[in-house]
């Protein structure tokens, strides 16, 4: 079984998300993320990279 998780942080889009995806979603920076390392086994991040104020720290979290 999967488990898609996702993060935003507009609370008015997480609102509007919940409503139409079934994903676990939470209010997160990109470059500091509420899971442990190792957590997950595939990240997509799509259209998202020039958005991060630290894209360094949030290519590292993605690696983790």
């Amino acid at each position: 079984m999967s488990e898609v998780y996702g993060t935003e942080l507009s609370t008015k889009a997480l609102e509007r998300a919940q409503t139409t995806s079934t994903a676990q979603l939470c209010v997160a920076l990109g470059e500091r993320l509420p899971f442990c390392d190792r957590h997950f086994d595939l990240v997509a991040s799509v259209g998202v990279m020039e958005h991060f104020v630290d894209d360094r720290a949030a290519s590292g979290e993605i690696c983790r």
